[in-house]
């Protein structure tokens, strides 16, 4: 149980980044690749920590991608 929370927790994190370097605005985020790298680095974490989920918790959970 332990280990899935943490992963959890990193995806959490992640994808509150992903929503706060959005917030620069389309404009800003196609000008300036920090903001893409940004975004694309932390859609890495959550594929990352998404397959390191326990196979039993994305059992539990088949309505999760």
């Amino acid at each position: 149980m332990k280990g899935h929370l943490v992963y959890l927790l990193h995806i959490r994190d992640a994808l509150d980044r992903v929503l706060l370097y959005a917030a620069v605005g389309h404009e800003r985020y196609m000008a300036e690749p920090q903001w893409q790298d940004g975004i694309i680095r932390q859609l890495e974490i959550v594929g990352e920590a998404t397959k390191r989920l326990p196979a039993e918790f994305r059992d539990l959970h088949p309505e999760i991608a």
